[in-house]
C-alpha cells in the first residue's frame, strides 16, 4: 500500500523522478509481483518519502527492498537514512522472522549505526549521472574528444543513409525494439529481458513520463532507447539497436546525444545513466565517454548475509544455453523468471 500523503508529497518535491510516480511504482509492482509499500515518515527536520517494495517470491528469499533489480530512487524530503532504514525493517518484522530488506544508498552507514542495527553491507555497484549545461556546445565539451568527433561524423552520416530519430508513435514501433532488445540480451549479454508486457505497458499508460526514442528507415526500427522524464530529472534506461544493420554508425549512442540536446532545450538538470558493476568496464567507459559522474551504491542488508547476491559470472556458462535457445522460448523463460530474481 502506497501512503496516502505520497502524491501531494512528491508532487512538492523539486528531486522527485519516475521511480517516485504513483503510477510507474502500480505498473513494475503488477509486472514484477510485488507490494508497494511507500511511506511519508517524520524526522527530526520534517517528512521524508521512503520507497519500498514487498517481496515474498524471490528465489532469494523473502524481503522488503528499496527498489527491486539496479533501479536507485533516491530518499525525498528531509532525509534522514537512519529513519528510513528503520521504518523498512519495522515493517520486515511485522511479515515474519525470515524476512529481510535491502535498503540501496548513495551512502555507507557509520560502524556504530551498523552495529546498532545488525546491518551488513556491500557496494557492489556504480551510478553514473551526467550533469547538463545551458547549451548542447558547452555540453558537447565534456564529451571525449575522439568520441565527439565520431559522434558528428554519424550524425552526417545517418542522413546520407535516410535514417531517422524520433520518437516512437506505435505499439508496432516497441514491439520491433523490444524484439532487437530480447535478440541483444540473447546472443550478445546472454541474460535475461523484462518482459514485453512492462514495454508495451509503459508506452500505453505512461506517455506523457517516458519516451521510445528510436531510429528509423523505411519503417524499420533500427535501435531505440528508453527515456523516463519528470521535471529536472530524466533517466536513460534500456537500450539497444540492431546486431546486424548499421552497426558502424552507432545508433545507440545518437539517440542519447539526441535525448540530451532535448533534455537541455527543456532546462534539464541531470540524466541518469544508471547502475553498473565495476567488472563492466567497457560500460562504465561508455558513459565516461559522455562525461557522467561516478558514485558507488551501497546495498545494506538487516537479517541477511549479502553474500547471497546472484553473481552473473558464476553462471557464465551456463547462460551460453541463451544464444542457441528459439527466441520465442526465451521471451517466455524471461517473462516467467524475472519476477522471482528481483
Amino acid at each position: 500500500m502506497i501512503d496516502k500523503e505520497w502524491d501531494d508529497f512528491v508532487e512538492n518535491e523539486t528531486s522527485s523522478g519516475i521511480l517516485h510516480d504513483r503510477q510507474f511504482i502500480e505498473l513494475l509492482s503488477k509486472e514484477w509481483k510485488c507490494t508497494p509499500c511507500h511511506k511519508v515518515v517524520n524526522t527530526n527536520d520534517g517528512k521524508m518519502a521512503v520507497p519500498g517494495y514487498i517481496i515474498d517470491k524471490s528465489i532469494f528469499g523473502k524481503k522488503i527492498t528499496t527498489q527491486p533489480f539496479l533501479y536507485f530512487p533516491k530518499l525525498l524530503g528531509k532525509i534522514d537514512e537512519k529513519k528510513a532504514i528503520q521504518y523498512l525493517i519495522s515493517e520486515a518484522k511485522k511479515l515474519g522472522k525470515n524476512w529481510f530488506v535491502e535498503y540501496k544508498s548513495e551512502n555507507d552507514f557509520s560502524m556504530e549505526t551498523k552495529q546498532k542495527f545488525g546491518i551488513k553491507t556491500i557496494n557492489p555497484y556504480i551510478y553514473s549521472t551526467l550533469f547538463l549545461e545551458n547549451t548542447y556546445e558547452e555540453q558537447t565539451k565534456k564529451y571525449q574528444k575522439q568520441f565527439s568527433k565520431d559522434l558528428r561524423r554519424n550524425l552526417r552520416r545517418i542522413d546520407q543513409a535516410n535514417i531517422i530519430i524520433k520518437h516512437a508513435e506505435t505499439e508496432e514501433e516497441v514491439k520491433q525494439f523490444y524484439m532487437m532488445l530480447c535478440k541483444s540480451y540473447k546472443n550478445k549479454h546472454k541474460i535475461l529481458c523484462q518482459p514485453e508486457n512492462l514495454f508495451l505497458n509503459i508506452f500505453r499508460e505512461l506517455n506523457e513520463k517516458v519516451e521510445f526514442i528510436i531510429a528509423t528507415k523505411n519503417k524499420e526500427v533500427l535501435a531505440g532507447i528508453v527515456a523516463f522524464k519528470k521535471k529536472n530529472h530524466w533517466d536513460y534506461s534500456w537500450g539497444t539497436s540492431s546486431l546486424t544493420k548499421f552497426r558502424s554508425l552507432s545508433l545507440n549512442s545518437l539517440l542519447i546525444d539526441s535525448m540530451i540536446k532535448e533534455g537541455i532545450s527543456k532546462k534539464i538538470k541531470t540524466v541518469s545513466f544508471g547502475a553498473s558493476g565495476y567488472a563492466d568496464k567497457s560500460l562504465l567507459m561508455h558513459k565516461k565517454h559522455w562525461g557522467c559522474v561516478e558514485q558507488p551504491i551501497y546495498y545494506h542488508y538487516w537479517n541477511r548475509d549479502p553474500n547471497f547476491k546472484f553473481d552473473e559470472s558464476n553462471y557464465k556458462n551456463a547462460r551460453n544455453i541463451f544464444q542457441i535457445m528459439p527466441l520465442p522460448i526465451f521471451k517466455i523463460i524471461s517473462k516467467k523468471i524475472i519476477p522471482r530474481l528481483i
